[in-house]
């Protein structure tokens, strides 16, 4: 199926749901392969990687036992699974993310949704889309309920190059500052966190463990 022809027109600053952005990632593979001959996809879990030698960077020893020699590494684990996968309640939980988990529910039946964020609205649009019956309920360790999406204000918003790369105090004091400016200058506060959205990463690779369970702590 061509994500071409499976979805209606949309606005460009809509929000969309993840599994369209799913259907997307497999036609941009799906384009990929079509012009690129070259490119193999494996499926094949990775156990270890080791130093290789000659031009080659890594060795990759797969599940199988078989090794692949590679010039570059990248780790593209996305989003991790539920901790509750683990849990003493590992039986009564389903992925919110799996199409089949909603298989199974009968549409009477009350659903208790954990976490409050963008894929609880798309567990929601799922059980809806699927004429559940049932109350819903959600939960959260805070209660909060995602902001209404909005599109980019008119206002440019400042650079956000300042910010530190190891020091989440400093960080969080210049942002907030950034963000109150840029409110008082007409802007949206979303504007910032789009902006900060890109760096994300290789800011939370630079904090130290210490300042990472600070920040899970009292501001996530």
């Amino acid at each position: 199926m061509c994500i071409r022809d499976s979805i209606r027109r949309v606005d460009p600053a809509e929000f969309l749901p993840r599994p369209l952005y799913g259907l997307y990632l497999q036609q941009l593979l799906r384009d990929a392969r079509g012009k690129n001959p070259r490119l193999e996809v494996r499926r094949a879990s990775v156990v270890d990687i080791a130093t290789a030698g000659g031009i080659h960077q890594a060795r990759l020893v797969l599940k199988d036992g078989s090794t692949l020699d590679v010039s570059r590494v990248i780790l593209a684990t996305g989003n991790r699974g539920s901790s509750f996968r683990s849990s003493l309640w590992a039986s009564q939980v389903i992925s919110a993310r799996d199409p089949d988990s909603y298989a199974g529910l009968h549409p009477d039946a009350p659903v208790v949704i954990i976490g409050t964020a963008l894929s609880m609205i798309d567990a929601v649009d799922e059980l809806e889309r699927r004429g559940h019956r049932g109350p819903i309920h959600v939960t959260s360790r805070h209660g909060l309920l995602p902001h209404a999406y909005a599109p980019p204000s008119d206002v440019p918003p400042p650079s956000l190059d300042h910010l530190p790369d190891s020091n989440l105090r400093k960080i969080v004091r210049l942002f907030r500052k950034a963000v109150a400016s840029h409110t008082e200058a007409g802007g949206n506060w979303r504007d910032l966190f789009a902006l900060l959205r890109p760096v994300t990463p290789g800011l939370w690779q630079e904090l130290s463990l210490k300042d990472r369970k600070r920040f899970l702590r009292f501001i996530s």
